[in-house]
């Protein structure tokens, strides 16, 4: 029993677990690195009570005490970021159980911190909080953790505008259209190779091997072979004089005079000038 519950996050923190966490939450939580890994590294170690953990997160970031400073609250969704961040990382229990979490409660979160002071908050503070809001939703936007028309409607809950449900229906509908095209072109591309490879069994297989019948690829080959043959048949006859081309050279054709014994280099060789070779 205790098991499934883990597996589910419903596990629920003792008393001094619930203390400590507040401690961190509340207490010691600010801008720095450093204490926001401790509460993260706290959530992530408990995770078996993640839903609890998640509410407690949930709530401090909700509340609108005139005591609670924006920088406060800024430290609070950066702890949340980093939680939703590293509910993504491999090997890390019940993760997924705050990523849900965080989904869920979002939407809540971000139209509470648009209202920050109760609509009194000076131009300065809402500033600073605007930046962090769009610093935390550009690191959503690049880890894509969720999808762009969700991180939409975050931003306009920050700000207090409403999305029409015309311009929801019309995103919806352009991301179906796009699932679609992307469909259908592979199916196209799949017809078109499988086509080509119709084509291509058709020229080299056509009739059925074994069938008696010859292939465009079996008389191919024997029309090569004929071919070849044929040139190797081809012994023929002696040519006679009259197919020759032309004249036949008479020695007043020749060019230059004939050598005599005088244009010969050197001297002809004696018997004594021959080496024995024995």
């Amino acid at each position: 029993m205790e098991r499934a519950k883990f597996s589910r996050g419903e596990l629920t923190l003792n008393d001094w677990e619930k203390e400590r966490f507040d401690e961190l939450l509340r207490k010691n939580l600010c801008a720095s690195q450093e204490s926001i890994c401790d509460a993260m590294s706290f959530a992530f170690e408990k995770s078996g009570a993640a839903r609890e953990i998640s509410a407690l997160l949930k709530e401090s970031l909700l509340e609108q005490d005139g005591g609670i400073s924006a920088d406060t609250r800024i430290a609070r969704l950066f702890l949340l970021s980093d939680i939703l961040f590293n509910s993504q990382q491999p090997g890390v229990k019940n993760a997924f159980q705050y990523r849900d979490a965080i989904e869920k409660m979002s939407p809540e979160i971000f139209e509470s911190l648009g209202r920050h002071g109760n609509g009194r908050a000076g131009r300065i503070v809402m500033a600073k909080l605007k930046k962090a809001v769009s610093s935390v939703l550009s690191a959503w936007v690049n880890w894509s953790v969720f999808d762009s028309s969700y991180i939409d409607e975050l931003e306009s809950k920050f700000e207090g505008r409403k999305i029409s449900v015309a311009k929801i229906i019309q995103e919806e509908e352009e991301k179906e259209e796009e699932q679609v095209n992307e469909a259908t072109e592979i199916e196209s591309s799949e017809t078109v190779n499988a086509e080509e490879i119709e084509t291509h069994d058709a020229k080299t297989s056509t009739i059925p091997k074994g069938s008696g019948f010859v292939t465009v690829a079996d008389q191919d080959e024997k029309n090569d072979l004929k071919s070849a043959i044929v040139d190797e048949d081809l012994d023929g006859e002696a040519l006679d004089d009259d197919d020759l081309d032309g004249e036949p050279l008479s020695d007043g054709d020749l060019d230059g005079e004939p050598l005599s014994d005088e244009d010969l280099d050197g001297e002809a060789l004696g018997d004594d000038d021959i080496l024995d070779t024995d």
